[in-house]
């Protein structure tokens, strides 16, 4: 359980209180689980959200490979140590049509750690106003 922090991707519907809840599966290609290549556990995957690394290949890349396999959402892993965000870019190529976010590498591990039963929503925030000091 927490709140984490994350990115919004640039490309595909940005994540929501309606649109990115579930639970989450982390994808498996090949030896690794960078999402580079069609996932080998795609019928896993279908209807949850997919959970991959930063790695050697585009977000857009692993965006459509989770899109193909299914997966309802994706949250990319950074693989960059520490609490850094990233904001996943896309490539100009087909459309995406599933809300893509990224998280730091701290909380992955935290979300790698505990993915029995994991469930994922995003927050809906209240807004607050700021005022400067007098």
């Amino acid at each position: 359980a927490g709140e984490y922090l994350y990115g919004q991707a640039q490309f595909g519907p940005a994540a929501s209180v309606a649109n990115f809840n579930g639970s989450v599966v982390r994808a498996v290609t090949g030896a690794n689980a960078e999402g580079c290549a069609a996932f080998d556990n795609a019928a896993a995957v279908a209807g949850h959200i997919a959970l991959v690394d930063r790695g050697t290949c585009g977000f857009a890349v692993k965006a459509r490979n989770a899109e193909a396999a299914g997966a309802t959402g994706m949250v990319i892993a950074n693989n960059q140590a520490g609490n850094d965000l990233i904001t996943p870019v896309g490539d100009g190529g087909a459309p995406i049509n599933i809300p893509v976010v990224a998280v730091s590498q701290n909380s992955g591990i935290t979300l790698k750690a505990n993915l029995a039963g994991l469930a994922i929503a995003i927050a809906s925030w209240s807004a607050v106003t700021l005022m400067p000091c007098p």
